[in-house]
């Protein structure tokens, strides 16, 4: 079975889709079920039959091989599995950051209010002074 472009094929015409994601299945039920799979995985923008493999930083779109090889040919393109581990890593370290910098609002409210009460207490020993 050809990704691209949903083909179904014996091993050897998939030789002829070189460059192609090929995926193997021992009976047709299989088959159908990684078809099924694969619709609802990524499309590509401009060809919406396509599945998309790839993502176009240049056009920050999901594009597949044709576009790969056409449109999109001198463009900064990566694979969707690296884009993602990218974004999953990214959004791991701006969790870090905002978890930081909750603890430092709760520390600041912390303060805030040791420092009301102690201007509280001012207020009050000057009332009584006066």
């Amino acid at each position: 079975l050809c990704l691209d472009d949903e083909s179904l094929m014996c091993l050897e015409c998939a030789t002829t889709h070189e460059g192609h994601h090929i995926t193997t299945f021992s009976t047709q039920e299989e088959g159908r079920a990684i078809i099924q799979q694969t619709n609802s995985l990524f499309k590509c923008t401009p060809h919406q039959n396509a599945l998309a493999h790839y993502f176009c930083l240049n056009e920050r779109n999901f594009v597949c091989k044709m576009c790969l090889d056409t449109r999109c040919k001198s463009h900064n393109v990566e694979e969707i599995q690296q884009v993602s581990s990218k974004c999953k890593a990214e959004m791991k370290a701006l969790d870090e950051v905002i978890r930081e910098i909750v603890e430092k609002v709760g520390d600041l409210g912390k303060t805030l209010t040791q420092m009301c009460s102690l201007h509280a207490e001012l207020i009050k020993k000057e009332g009584e002074e006066i």
